[in-house]
């Protein structure tokens, strides 16, 4: 209420209270988890990520599963510590968290459990998951391999703008497969759909096209460089090596 000057005059600080108290006094989740985002967002005041933690940690131990998440989000620099997060607010229904854990199943070449857990966010429409569930069908990693299906999953996740999706979809199209006629000019939008949303792989693939030409793109070694430096920039070792080797003095 004081938060968004529903009726009251705006006051982040009355607001910050207000949630603090409910916290305390009710040990209220959505209260510490609210009061968190507050911290976090400097609403009124300036950010303070460590009493913003505090918050998201106290509302994730008494079961929220979004500071749950949050938790997880915050712990990425101990994978061990973040699994156990994602995994308390998967089993709370988060769909995010189902992604993310099974993510970290894929770190760890665990890909039945990884399945499992894309498959639960998969059914409502994660797009995250239902890409990555699409690979995993068109690979055979953790399930029987289904083209069919994996063609299904990728399509779905495509249309709902998921890069990774995109990206595997468009290497289906540029090679062909038993089900999918080879179709280069898809398979290159499908590419550069994945590499406009900043996927390292596709935006280094895109610049090895623009560098050599082909798959009805035109030779432009300009747009070549500046698909690897934003591919390299995005963690493609490749891209870096393959500038590393254009540009050796």
């Amino acid at each position: 209420m004081f938060l968004r000057g529903a009726g009251v005059p705006q006051n982040a600080e009355v607001s910050a209270k207000y949630f603090e108290k409910a916290a305390i006094n009710h040990q209220s989740p959505v209260a510490w988890f609210r009061l968190g985002k507050i911290y976090e967002l400097g609403i009124g005041f300036p950010s303070n990520m460590p009493r913003a933690t505090s918050c998201f940690e106290k509302s994730a131990k008494l079961g929220y599963a979004e500071a749950q998440l949050k938790m997880g989000m915050l712990s990425q620099d101990n994978p061990e510590k973040a699994k156990v997060f994602f995994h308390e607010a998967a089993q709370g229904g988060n769909d995010d968290a189902c992604y993310l854990l099974g993510l970290s199943f894929v770190a760890n070449k665990d890909w039945d459990n990884a399945a499992k857990q894309f498959l639960i966010a998969a059914h409502n429409r994660h797009a995250g998951a239902l890409g990555a569930i699409g690979f995993q069908y068109l690979e055979g990693l953790g399930v029987e391999k289904d083209e069919k299906e994996a063609l299904r999953r990728l399509q779905e996740a495509v249309d709902l703008a998921d890069p990774f999706a995109c990206f595997h979809l468009s290497q289906v199209y540029l090679k062909g497969t038993t089900l999918v006629e080879k179709d280069e000019q898809r398979g290159v939008q499908l590419l550069q759909k994945s590499a406009d949303m900043g996927h390292p792989n596709a935006l280094y693939q895109l610049g090895l096209l623009y560098w050599k030409g082909g798959c009805v793109i035109e030779k432009d070694l300009k747009e070549a460089v500046a698909c690897f430096q934003k591919a390299a920039k995005g963690g493609n070792k490749k891209a870096q090596s393959f500038l590393d080797r254009a540009f050796k003095k």
